[in-house]
């Protein structure tokens, strides 16, 4: 077996392998958008309507394939990023209603396992930035928490800002304290690096790609995240530049 050490050939090697994974995207997402619309048909009654049972077996296809086009979606993005392809569009924003926006998508999920989640804004922060991009670094965090939180707990969530004596410039800040268990190694790796210190075949759970995602957008919008432990429990922070024109209206209670 012939190994091929040059670093411009592995660079190149592997931007081919996510440009190939980018253009076929609408290969896998044509026949599960046809599922989704058959389920979607059933569960209208068009067809005459359904028991009880069936409803639920409709329902659990509706959900599996929205969480595949959601994976999908996330892989498509790591996959433009690492072709350059996935270019944000900065727009204004206000960092307080993304981030209730968001934990409002997972409350009712997190309130069936027993779990509570709770944001506290230091700042009324409005910034101008990439606003999809950010939104979904803290969905897949959020989401990351819900799982692994244990029965009873709070997640807490922080948004503040941070300020660069050096440089005199500033960074968003967010932070997501939960009580689960410690990130394995491969997780931290995926989590800090954006990519695992082993094969790939570890990325087969859902966990870990959305690990891989955050991380990804996160380093695309120029930012980082970071792994810690506090009196709360394990701390996952989301540190991002803000632009010269980040404003900021008042302090909030």
């Amino acid at each position: 077996m012939i190994q091929d050490n040059n670093p411009s050939t592995a660079t190149q090697r592997e931007y081919d392998g996510w440009n190939i994974i980018s253009r076929l995207s609408h290969t896998f997402r044509t026949p599960l958008n046809h599922v989704l619309g058959f389920a979607e048909i059933l569960a209208s009654g068009s067809f005459g309507p359904l028991n009880e049972k069936q409803t639920k077996y409709v329902a659990r296809i509706q959900a599996a394939g929205r969480r595949q086009l959601r994976l999908l979606d996330q892989l498509v993005d790591v996959a433009r990023v690492n072709t350059r392809e996935l270019v944000g569009e900065a727009t204004p924003y206000d960092v307080q209603s993304m981030i209730e926006n968001v934990v409002r998508q997972h409350k009712s999920i997190a309130k069936g396992t027993g779990v509570e989640i709770a944001v506290r804004f230091c700042d009324a922060i409005q910034i101008n930035g990439d606003f999809n991009s950010t939104y979904q670094v803290i969905d897949n965090l959020i989401e990351f928490a819900v799982k692994r939180s244990t029965s009873g707990s709070t997640i807490r969530v922080t948004a503040i800002l941070l300020d660069d004596p050096t440089t005199g410039s500033q960074s968003l800040g967010i932070t997501i304290v939960h009580d689960g268990p410690a990130l394995s190694k491969i997780e931290q790796d995926l989590l800090e690096h954006g990519a695992p210190a082993v094969g790939t075949d570890q990325l087969q759970d859902v966990e870990g790609l959305g690990l891989l995602h955050a991380s990804t957008m996160a380093r695309h919008l120029g930012g980082e995240l970071s792994l810690g432990t506090g009196s709360g429990g394990l701390e996952l922070t989301f540190t991002v530049p803000t632009s010269h024109n980040v404003r900021l209206s008042h302090a909030l209670d």
